[in-house]
Parts: C-alpha cells; sequence; structure tokens
C-alpha cells in the first residue's frame, strides 16, 4: 500500500524555496558549483540540488547541516517568542536590523562581520549570548544596554 501523502502548508513551502534560494545565492556569490560544494559539505550533489530549489523531501537535519556549515543562522522561536519579537517590533523597541557599527559590544561579538553589517535580533542575541564571558552590561552604553534589554524581553536571559 503508497504511502498517504503529506499535505504542505503553503507558507511552508514558501519558506523552503526562501531557504534554498539563499543558499543558492551563497554558493553563486561565492563561485563554488553544486559539485564543489556538495562533496565539500560531504552531501551528494542531488540534496543540494533538493535543498536550494525548496524541496521539502530534503530531511530537516541534513538542512540544518547544511545551513550550520555555510554559516547560517538557524534558530526556531516560540509562539511566545514571536509574540513578543512582534510586540517589541511594533513599539519601535527593536529594529527588524541592527547595525554592529551602533552597538560596540555587540561589533566585537561578531568580529567575523563587517562593522557596517547588520544582523536580525535572533542572531544579535545569539552573538551576545556566545560572548557573554567577554563583556559586562554595565559598561555597556545605555542604547546598547536598551537592546539587551529588549533582546532579553523576547527571547529570555543571557
Amino acid at each position: 500500500m503508497p504511502k498517504p501523502t503529506q499535505k504542505i502548508h503553503q507558507d511552508s513551502i514558501e519558506a523552503l524555496k526562501d531557504i534554498g534560494a539563499e543558499v543558492k545565492q551563497f554558493r553563486k556569490s561565492h563561485s563554488l558549483t553544486q559539485i564543489i560544494l556538495a562533496e565539500t559539505l560531504e552531501i551528494d550533489r542531488r540534496t543540494l540540488a533538493k535543498l536550494e530549489r525548496g524541496d521539502a523531501s530534503i530531511t530537516i537535519g541534513t538542512a540544518f547541516h547544511i545551513l550550520k556549515c555555510l554559516g547560517f543562522s538557524v534558530s526556531v522561536q516560540s509562539p511566545t517568542q514571536c509574540e513578543a519579537l512582534s510586540e517589541a517590533l511594533d513599539k519601535e523597541y527593536l529594529p527588524m536590523q541592527i547595525k554592529l557599527s551602533d552597538y560596540p559590544v555587540l561589533r566585537r561579538c561578531a568580529w567575523q562581520l563587517k562593522a557596517d553589517d547588520t544582523v536580525t535580533p535572533p542572531v544579535a542575541f545569539t552573538l551576545y549570548q556566545n560572548k557573554k564571558s567577554d563583556f559586562e552590561t554595565r559598561n555597556m552604553s545605555r542604547k546598547e544596554q536598551s537592546l539587551v534589554a529588549c533582546l532579553e524581553q523576547v527571547y529570555g536571559s543571557l
């Protein structure tokens, strides 16, 4: 008896296609062929092609492996976190893009990025969290302390 097909919501299909487009753009911006990138990641070229197309048949473990290896931020937000983020953005407490040069401690946490780069709030939170032993909040500017407080309100304590 054949397996019943699972209905995938259109939003999920679009999200998969967006992820695939980002991976493809990353690969092309680094002048890599699918074969070379797949060999580097130790995966089959067809798997990489599926991800780039947004094919839902690729396993989540494989997708996360590829994204992490390429340096993409991969996170899952609970509905509560999404709601808190939405509230913070609505109240203009938290910008959609955070410019590193505006926040010196965050800039040091993201030493591998350019000073004029921007990051999203979840990425900023992860950067602060990963380097929390390297700084003290009390030594930050008021602006940066406010940013950290908003991030903690949405994502939890550093």
